[in-house]
């Protein structure tokens, strides 16, 4: 096994926050060298699995395998979902009636408080966004069903 350090890579985050972690958790300034799920996807394509395992951190990698369809853009929910898990602890059940008291859950209860004023302040802005983006995924829905019965 090499002595160098392992490659960490590098999570999605959500669009609000500005904290960097890697997939296994670490904060980016406590990793010596990191990458993107891209460049581990052509890692693994170029070298395959077993040369990677001796350059890329194998939780990150388990990780970001698991997670390689997500992302902010195709499903914000799961990121959503990933960081409240985290900040309970990384529990999978979280019981929202009495959830674990930690800065993590402090700060994601912050934010959806700020998130929620935010929308109050501009209601009209959000409401004309939120119609946007359900027509937009309706015609999406729409288009496949067409191409199914076509191809089908």
């Amino acid at each position: 096994m090499p002595d160098e350090p392992r490659d960490h890579v590098v999570r999605d985050r959500l669009p609000w926050r500005t904290d960097d972690l890697t997939e296994c958790g670490r904060t980016l300034d406590d990793v010596a060298s990191h990458i993107t799920r891209d460049q581990l996807m052509w890692r693994l394509k170029e070298h395959g699995k077993q040369r990677t395992a001796f350059t890329v951190c194998m939780t990150c990698w388990q990780t970001a395998s698991d997670r390689s369809r997500e992302s902010w853009e195709t499903n914000p929910t799961a990121l959503l979902s990933r960081q409240m898990r985290r900040g309970a602890g990384g529990i999978v059940y979280f019981d929202y009636r009495d959830p674990a008291r930690t800065p993590h859950v402090d700060l994601m209860s912050a934010e959806l408080h700020a998130i929620a004023a935010l929308i109050e302040a501009h209601r009209e802005e959000f409401d004309q966004r939120v119609a946007a983006a359900s027509e937009a995924a309706l015609f999406a829905h729409r288009r496949a069903q067409k191409e199914r019965r076509r191809d089908g």
